[in-house]
């Protein structure tokens, strides 16, 4: 797995949902702010990023601090003339958000191809790299889907851009 430095990630325009649950229920999070999305008759427009702020273990379950953010089209929608503060008014309900700009500099970047279930081990030759390279971590690792899996392909298929922001020890 190759490691660049100095990445950028700049995102415009996403419905984003940070929350406490459950590690069962993650899908289903996954599923509510797709159907909010389709809700507002609004297109999906890039991969869905992930990020995982923290993992509690309560009773034997794992309790995950989840944020899940994905870009949509607002040029080509009903919210094409509407202003910041109209798209927050309008999307800033309940568990959801509206962010015009996400933008995270100084970090380092890696692509992941295969199962998502093996992202631990793509997690740890990132974290090894900064231990390495006298980095410390600012940020926790953002996943970018850049596909989405068909009923007809494989798992193996899919690629996961990895970002975490870094600063010089």
């Amino acid at each position: 797995m190759d490691i660049y430095e100095n990445a950028e990630i700049k995102l415009e325009n996403l419905l984003a949902c940070r929350k406490e649950v459950l590690e069962v229920e993650v899908n289903k999070e996954f599923a509510n702010l797709t159907a909010f999305i389709k809700k507002h008759k609004l297109n999906q427009n890039g991969g869905i990023i992930t990020t995982v702020h923290n993992i509690n273990d309560e009773n034997d379950k794992k309790i995950l601090d989840i944020e899940i953010m994905i870009p949509v089209d607002i040029k080509n929608s009903l919210y094409k003339n509407k202003n910041i503060s109209q798209l927050e008014k309008s999307f800033n309900t309940g568990d959801y958000k509206f962010i015009k700009t996400f933008q995270l500099e100084n970090g380092i970047y890696a692509t992941h191809k295969g199962n998502p279930e093996l992202l631990n081990t793509a997690y740890d030759i990132l974290h090894q790299y900064i231990s390495e390279n006298n980095l410390q971590v600012v940020t926790p690792i953002y996943n970018i889907y850049r596909n989405k899996i068909t009923p007809n392909q494989s798992i193996d298929d899919l690629i996961i851009d990895l970002f975490i922001g870094v600063q010089s020890i």
